[in-house]
């Protein structure tokens, strides 16, 4: 008996944790809002204005023209303002055909900068996930959920033995 009371518990607190995780908030367009445009009709080589990022998870979406053929640079870097420190960078050597693209950054926040070089007219946009926990990413969060069964399981399992 006392072992249908613990397979019991144990589905209970598994179902209790997959009905709670439709309340966690992914990622969803409307969540994001644009925190700087750096878009321009010319070629540019050169450090954007600063932009201050206030959530754990943003993104860079980019677009540029290949307005020389495959001769068309684009590339940017992301750095934090204060020291320099290289977090991310894209560029399009020996990827000619893709044109356009979204960059994620996650646990990262502060203040930053990029370095953005084309020889053409590119969109480059910042944007920040308004609904992110800056003290949690959404892969901790998951695991939490993937993890505590498991752990429920395995306790389970000591006790009846």
């Amino acid at each position: 008996m006392e072992k249908r009371k613990l397979d019991i518990i144990a589905l209970l607190f598994s179902f209790f944790l997959l009905v709670s995780m439709s309340s966690v908030v992914f990622a969803q367009e409307k969540n994001w809002v644009e925190v700087a445009d750096f878009s321009q009709n010319r070629p540019f080589f050169g450090n954007t204005d600063s932009f201050t990022i206030e959530h754990s998870e943003w993104r860079i979406r980019w677009e540029y023209e290949k307005t020389l053929g495959n001769l068309t640079a684009f590339m940017f870097e992301v750095r934090v303002a204060e020291t320099n420190q290289l977090i991310g960078n894209w560029n399009n050597s020996g990827k000619i055909d893709i044109t356009q693209g979204i960059f994620n950054i996650t646990e990262y926040d502060g203040e930053f900068y990029l370095w953005i070089g084309t020889n053409g007219s590119h969109t480059v946009i910042v944007e920040q996930n308004l609904n992110a926990l800056p003290e949690f990413s959404s892969w901790l969060i998951i695991s939490i959920f993937l993890v505590g069964p498991l752990a429920l399981v395995i306790l389970k399992k000591k006790i009846t033995k």
